[in-house]
């Protein structure tokens, strides 16, 4: 078919119309573009294939009306980009039907509408048209045979012709008309009353879940942002339509459109994942059911149903790749390295945080966060000071996932690497900073944005991502050989998981185990009359549990930080004074 070799797929799953121009028309008109990158509005690759048809005959016209061949006319005002962009406009907003009958060479489309016209007619006058597929009228023709049954019934007398659009009305689509025509208990909550009186299309349900979910809900910036992600793309998808009309066929098209979408991985593009094709319809779900509850409009959530989720390939005896600990020769590799035995590193938190991540099980953005001030010493008990840090949400930069604020006692090797000499001596000049936003944190080059906080660099460093494998650069964790597979993850949660089972295999209770790891311990321990009767356990009994962690073995290589790092490389070069 001419012109489809210039149909191009974006990163984002949007078609658009790639053309370059002959070499003749750029010497002749240096003023105009090389090539021409038009986006076609659509990721339906058939409706996609039709506008660049009609894209590439468009720039052939205008070729020749500026003389690049023939010598005729020049193009003075307007260039062919912003022409054909509105000539793309057009198309793309044009009726259905007109774009099926210009793709068919039918200029007069106006006879490809009077053929189906009839049919709109009746669908009309029956109270139907609501329910119609007006941008392709996929379903024209079930629409036009339930208006037919009403049709049919208020010829035999089973209805009347005053109250038909009512009936009409209170039945969806794919129903049997016979079976609800006259039945008041069976209704769907969407009727064409609840349209007509101006019910919130998506992107307001949209907006207000952005605006207060985070008062009301404590959601997270990152999962807030995805979350948007997921419910734009089906706008994108189904179009801005009242929330009140969106049906099945609206979700299974979702559905259809996540099968076929793609993201650029390492060069290519790849379908996303299962994993995230169910992210996508959890969001879906998480925004309307958010807007039902609040909203005093008739919304079926039509994501509720258990049939809107894609299915898990089985890899193995489990459904997804799992993370799992550290084995310990991993854990020797991982701490063998220069960064541990002769100081090179970057940034003090390379040398600090995987130690961190190891003793405590904490999550990356935990530790990266933390203030010189949330380590410090703290009684335990009997006039017992030891070295804890403090896992809390006391400033704006700060966010925890399960909102649980903790004193964790630091393990004795820790201070033997001399941690607790770092945070001492940041406290005192020259080499004490405050951050530009008046914050006074513990490990410096670890920037901060909204949905990651401060890990991203810090993940990049250790975890690696696509894009700087590509160029040949790659995690801390790579490097050492360690690399996740089809059945399991290792990444730095490894380290979460490695200081958990540890715990366990020392004989430590999981109610301090879990207490010292931040994790819940169970519907069955946490519910229940006696629930609120329950206190975690003490500092003491946490730091003898943490002192019973072992891994001589594994950090036998590691010297002291002070050992293989100069205190003058502390020393920041800007010193900013509250």
């Amino acid at each position: 078919m001419q012109g489809s070799q210039h149909l191009h797929l974006n990163q984002y799953g949007i078609y658009c119309f790639r053309y370059t121009f002959p070499k003749a028309f750029i010497e002749t008109h240096p003023s105009q573009p090389k090539t021409i990158l038009l986006s076609l509005k659509t990721r339906n690759k058939l409706l996609a294939v039709r506008r660049v048809q009609q894209l590439w005959l468009q720039t052939q016209r205008l070729i020749a009306a500026v003389g690049a061949i023939d010598g005729g006319s020049t193009l003075k005002e307007q260039s062919i980009t912003s022409l054909l962009s509105a000539y793309r406009n057009k198309m793309a907003d044009a009726d259905p039907i007109e774009q099926e009958a210009v793709y068919w060479g039918q200029p007069q489309f106006r006879s490809v509408l009077d053929a189906i016209e009839e049919k709109l007619l009746l669908i009309d006058e029956h109270g139907f048209l609501s329910f119609l597929d007006k941008e392709e009228f996929s379903n024209l023709d079930e629409i036009y045979r339930r208006a037919s049954d009403v049709q049919s019934s208020i010829t035999e007398g089973q209805l009347d012709q005053h109250s038909n659009a009512a009936v009409a009305a209170k039945v969806p689509v794919g129903t049997s008309l016979n079976e609800n025509a006259l039945n008041n208990d069976n209704q769907p909550t969407t009727t064409n009353e609840a349209i007509k009186q101006g019910g919130k299309k998506l992107s307001e349900i949209l907006n207000l879940y952005m605006e207060n979910s985070d008062d009301e809900q404590n959601v997270e910036a990152k999962t807030k942002s995805k979350t948007q992600q997921h419910f734009e793309f089906l706008i994108d998808t189904v179009g801005d339509k009242q929330a009140c009309q969106l049906t099945k066929a609206d979700a299974n098209s979702f559905m259809k459109a996540l099968g076929e979408r793609k993201v650029k991985r390492r060069g290519s593009f790849q379908p996303i994942s299962t994993t995230t094709k169910n992210d996508y319809l959890a969001s879906c779900k998480r925004v309307i059911e958010y807007a039902k509850d609040r909203l005093d409009e008739p919304l079926v959530n039509v994501f509720a149903s258990s049939a809107f989720k894609f299915k898990q390939k089985k890899r193995g005896k489990g459904d997804i790749r799992k993370r799992v600990p550290f084995s310990s020769s991993e854990l020797q590799r991982l701490f063998s390295q220069p960064t541990h035995t002769k100081g090179i590193f970057q940034h003090p938190y390379q040398y600090w945080i995987p130690l961190l991540g190891l003793y405590t099980g904490k999550r990356s953005n935990e530790l990266c966060q933390l203030h010189v001030a949330d380590v410090s010493k703290v009684d335990i008990g009997n006039g017992e000071m030891v070295w804890c840090v403090s896992i809390n949400e006391d400033t704006d930069d700060k966010r925890l996932k399960t909102s649980r604020e903790q004193q964790i006692p630091l393990h004795p090797h820790l201070i033997e690497l001399g941690f607790s000499k770092f945070v001492e001596l940041l406290n005192k000049s020259p080499y004490r900073r405050i951050d530009k936003n008046g914050y006074h944190r513990l490990f410096e080059g670890l920037s901060f944005s909204k949905v990651d906080g401060y890990q991203k660099n810090f993940s990049r460093w250790f975890n690696g991502n696509y894009e700087l494998s590509n160029k040949g650069k790659m995690g801390f964790k790579q490097a050492v050989g360690i690399e996740s597979d089809d059945l399991v993850r290792k990444d730095f949660h490894s380290f979460r998981h490695t200081c958990s089972t540890e715990l366990k295999n020392a004989g430590v209770d999981d109610s301090v185990g879990y207490e010292i790891t931040g994790h819940e311990l169970g519907p069955m321990i946490n519910k229940g009359a006696g629930a609120g009767y329950r206190h975690g356990p003490s500092l003491k009994q946490m730091y003898d549990a943490v002192c019973k962690l072992n891994f001589d073995e594994e950090l036998k290589e590691v010297k002291p930080f002070f050992s293989v790092c100069n205190k003058k490389r502390l020393r920041p070069k800007v010193i900013l004074k509250k």
